[in-house]
């Protein structure tokens, strides 16, 4: 990888008019090595990311939790999974939410 920092610094001194020994361009581009290694701690972003992957872990937990939840519950037995009841009334007919199940259909 040195080889390409070098490339690097040596194209910049030559495209900024200045004059560099060999050994100073490599300690240059040694220097612009490490601190490219060095830039997402030194800026914050890999504490940035790995916060970021935290939270996003933390969701994933909460909706594996209310999936499992869903996934437990059984059909109503009063409205029978419908979440409804019709109810006649002479020539008419109304529907009503399930009390029990709050209209899921579910419990």
């Amino acid at each position: 990888m040195s080889d390409y920092w070098t490339d690097c610094i040596s194209e910049a001194f030559d495209d900024a008019g200045l004059s560099a020994t060999s050994e100073q361009i490599d300690i240059v581009a040694s220097w612009a090595e490490g601190a490219h290694e060095h830039f997402g701690m030194a800026m914050g972003h890999d504490v940035a990311s790995s916060n970021f992957r935290a939270e996003q872990d933390s969701k994933i937990e909460k909706l594996e939790r209310e999936l499992q939840k869903e996934q437990n519950k059984r059909g109503c037995t009063k409205c029978r999974g419908h979440g409804y009841f019709i109810e006649n009334y002479g020539t008419r007919s109304g529907q009503t939410e399930c009390h029990h199940c709050g209209g899921t259909g579910k419990v």
